[in-house]
C-alpha cells in the first residue's frame, strides 16, 4: 500500500504532467463559431477579457505568467488568473489539484490574487461542479450578465453607407495617423486611467499585428481626422465588436450605422453568422439594440478566491 506521501506525489506528478495551452490568440486561422455552438460564450469571454489583460500588458510580458496550471496576469494591485491554461477538459479532481498545485507555487504571493473567470457547466469545465469552487475558498461575484449577439439574417439588412458629403471610411493600421487618432478619440470618450491610456497604442497595434483585429474610422476630409471609428476581433473564432464611439459634435449623422454595415459585410466574408458586443452605458445598449444586436448571451461567472482564516 502506498503512503499518503506517496498518493501526494503520485497526484502532483499527473497534475504537473497536464501541459498548459498558451492563452494568448496566435494570429493563424481561426474557425468561424456559430451564435448557437456551445462555445461560443467561452470564446466571447476570451475575447472580451482575456485579450483585452493580455495584449495591455504585451510590452511587460513579465506580468503574464503561464503556468502548469493556470494564466497569471499581474497588475498593481492583485492578480488576475485565467482558467484554463490545460488543453484538457477540466474534472472536479484535475481542477481542485490545480488550484492547490497553483497557490503552492504563488506562496506568499497567493494573496494577491483576485478572481477567476469560467463557466460552470458550459465547454471546458462541462463537468465542474460549483462545490468545488466554494471548497477552495472561492465566491461567486454578483450575478452573470449578458452580452448582446446580432444574428445576420441570410441577407444583409443594414443599409449601405450614405455619409454626408465630405466624410468618408478608411481601414486604419498601426503607423497609419488615422490609427493613432482612432486611439486617442478612444481616450478622450471613455473615462480611462493615464495608465490604461499609455498602454492603449501598444495593445491595439498588437492586436492587428497579429491578425485578429480590424479598425475602421470616419474621417472628417477638409480637417483630415478621426471623428468616428469601430474595432472589431476576430482571434477566437467569434465576430466580436470591441469598441466603437463618435465624437459628440458628430452624432446622429449615420456615422455608427455606416460603420457597421462595413464591420457586418467584414464578418460575414469571413464566415460568421452573426456578431457579439458589449455596452458600457444605457445608451450604448440602445444603439446596439437598433441596430439588431437583440439576442442575449449569458456571460460566465466570475470567481474570487477569498481565503478563510485559520
Amino acid at each position: 500500500m502506498r503512503s499518503e506521501v506517496q498518493e501526494t506525489q503520485a497526484k502532483s506528478a499527473v497534475t504537473t504532467a497536464r501541459q498548459p495551452a498558451d492563452p494568448r490568440p496566435t494570429g493563424l486561422p481561426v474557425t468561424p463559431l456559430s451564435i448557437d455552438s456551445p462555445s461560443y460564450s467561452f470564446a466571447y469571454l476570451q475575447s472580451s477579457c482575456w485579450d483585452e489583460g493580455l495584449s495591455m500588458n504585451v510590452a511587460h510580458p513579465e506580468r503574464i505568467i503561464v503556468g502548469p496550471h493556470f494564466v497569471l496576469i499581474r497588475d498593481a494591485r492583485r492578480d488576475r488568473l485565467l482558467s484554463p491554461a490545460s488543453q484538457s477538459p477540466a474534472t472536479d479532481e484535475s481542477f481542485a489539484g490545480d488550484i492547490r498545485a497553483f497557490l503552492e507555487q504563488r506562496g506568499d504571493e497567493r494573496n494577491r490574487i483576485a478572481d477567476i473567470n469560467l463557466d460552470v457547466g458550459v465547454g471546458p469545465f462541462a463537468d465542474l461542479s460549483p462545490a468545488v469552487l466554494s471548497a477552495l475558498d472561492f465566491e461567486a461575484v454578483g450575478t452573470p450578465g449578458h452580452f448582446a449577439v446580432w444574428r445576420f439574417a441570410k441577407e444583409s439588412q443594414t443599409p449601405a453607407p450614405t455619409l454626408p458629403v465630405g466624410f468618408e471610411i478608411h481601414n486604419t493600421v498601426p503607423g497609419d495617423a488615422y490609427f493613432h487618432q482612432r486611439v486617442a478619440l478612444e481616450s478622450k470618450l471613455f473615462p480611462i486611467s493615464e495608465s490604461y491610456a499609455a498602454r492603449l497604442p501598444g495593445a491595439l497595434a498588437h492586436m492587428v499585428t497579429i491578425g485578429s483585429d480590424q479598425h475602421w474610422v470616419v474621417v472628417e476630409k477638409a480637417a483630415d481626422r478621426v471623428v468616428s471609428y469601430n474595432t472589431m476581433r476576430y482571434g477566437r473564432g467569434i465576430a466580436y465588436l470591441q469598441n466603437g464611439g463618435t465624437e459628440e459634435a458628430y452624432r446622429r449623422k449615420g456615422f455608427v450605422r455606416a460603420l457597421m454595415h462595413v464591420a457586418e459585410k467584414d464578418a460575414r466574408e469571413r464566415g460568421y453568422d452573426g456578431m457579439g458586443t458589449t455596452g458600457c452605458d444605457d445608451r450604448a445598449w440602445a444603439t446596439w439594440a437598433a441596430i439588431g444586436f437583440t439576442e442575449k448571451v449569458r456571460k460566465p461567472q466570475s470567481w474570487t478566491w477569498k481565503p478563510k482564516s485559520d
